[in-house]
């Protein structure tokens, strides 16, 4: 039989009569900071009342830029030329600005249309229902993650690749979760430098690689990868 200690029943209940009051203090600041404060701004102040939002914003800035520098350069050098395949490619236009001058064809492709996209082929990036080799170039650009069946997507823009056709891949890696639905889905994949060469190199050579990260050069942080590859 435990002991039991005087006046234990009247401490556990002043314990649960402070917590429910605290919640309930919570809740009224709660309701009075949305009744009073405008959208807006609790949007605003929401960003510096959260660091972790602040890094959030940070990552996302600093993928960005790494991505836009090396999408630049290769179009810069003009390395991307021929009948061009831009993989998930949504609502963004920026990539068939950069190398559709100096496409023959270029074809913008998703997997579902929205009002904007402006698609030119509706397709699974695992079933792309282009001929074998007949395409000279393929971006997919921040797409692999959302992908459950990666490998699968990895071999068939390999086979629609002719021999010495060119792929650039950028995905990310030390990266928030996005594009998740309720259930938790479609977000799969986050691959080191390592492994993602591993993957891709039976039927690739690594032209070019470039990574960007958190903190600086060389940190074990690597926010995104982006490369440049050639079809054996």
């Amino acid at each position: 039989m435990g002991i039991r200690i005087p006046g234990s029943h009247f401490i556990a209940q002043i314990g649960v009569g402070v917590c429910a009051a605290r919640t309930m203090k919570r809740s009224l600041q709660k309701t009075l900071y949305e009744a009073v404060v405008p959208a807006k701004l609790r949007y605003w102040a929401y960003k510096w009342r959260h660091p972790e939002y602040r890094l959030g914003l940070r990552i996302s800035e600093i993928c960005r830029r790494g991505i836009e520098q090396f999408l630049d350069s290769l179009a810069a050098e003009k390395i991307l030329i021929g009948k061009m395949l831009e993989v998930g490619a949504g609502e963004r236009q920026q990539n068939k600005c950069r190398f559709g001058a100096r496409a023959t064809l270029y074809c913008r492709s998703d997997l579902i249309p929205s009002k904007t996209s402006k698609l030119d082929v509706l397709c699974d990036c695992t079933n792309l229902g282009f001929g074998s080799g007949t395409l000279d170039a393929i971006i997919c650009s921040e797409v692999l993650e959302h992908v459950p069946e990666i490998e699968g997507a990895m071999a068939e823009m390999g086979r629609v690749l002719r021999s010495g056709g060119h792929l650039v891949i950028t995905i990310p890696f030390f990266y928030p979760l996005h594009g998740v639905d309720a259930q938790g889905n479609g977000d799969y994949w986050r691959l080191t430098p390592g492994n993602l060469k591993r993957l891709l190199a039976k039927q690739f050579v690594v032209v070019r690689e470039s990574t960007c990260h958190l903190i600086g050069p060389g940190d074990p942080f690597v926010v995104n990868q982006q490369l440049l590859l050639r079809k054996r």
